[in-house]
């Protein structure tokens, strides 16, 4: 399904982003950011020269963890069915899941709480669609 990978500093919570951070939420869960398989073909992590770091090589991954998860599960039920969907390798996602990956991407968090995300959501497509309504006089 997501064939893709991502870097951390180019992780901005893309639709793409967040269903392969879905499809590797476990490994970001442990701290482990998931290694790129195209660039060597190896799966090991390259052995690299120790260097100071700021911070922990976990926090990165784990903050992404988190804030996928503190986003699911705002969504709740729908949220779920996403998860079980990314994971089956689904082709097409439902309308409920489609919902709540619209809800969960983007940089910033939703200042709505999802059910109000949605209602709202149905309201201006409803508002649209009447007036784009053309008759003919």
């Amino acid at each position: 399904m997501i064939e893709e990978w991502y870097n951390y500093s180019e992780f901005n919570f893309s639709r793409d982003q967040v269903l392969w951070a879905i499809l590797h939420l476990q490994e970001l869960r442990d701290g482990k950011w998931p290694v790129n398989h195209k660039e060597t073909g190896y799966t090991e992590a390259p052995l690299i020269a120790r260097q100071i770091q700021a911070e922990a090589g976990f926090i990165k991954p784990a903050s992404i963890a988190a804030e996928i998860d503190w986003r699911l599960e705002r969504t709740k039920i729908e949220g779920k069915l996403l998860i079980a969907e990314v994971i089956a390798e689904s082709p097409y996602l439902s309308d409920e899941s489609r919902s709540a990956l619209n809800y969960i991407s983007g940089w910033k968090r939703k200042k709505l709480d999802y059910g109000n995300w949605v209602k709202q959501r149905k309201y201006r497509s409803k508002e649209l669609n009447s007036n784009h309504k053309c008759s003919i006089i």
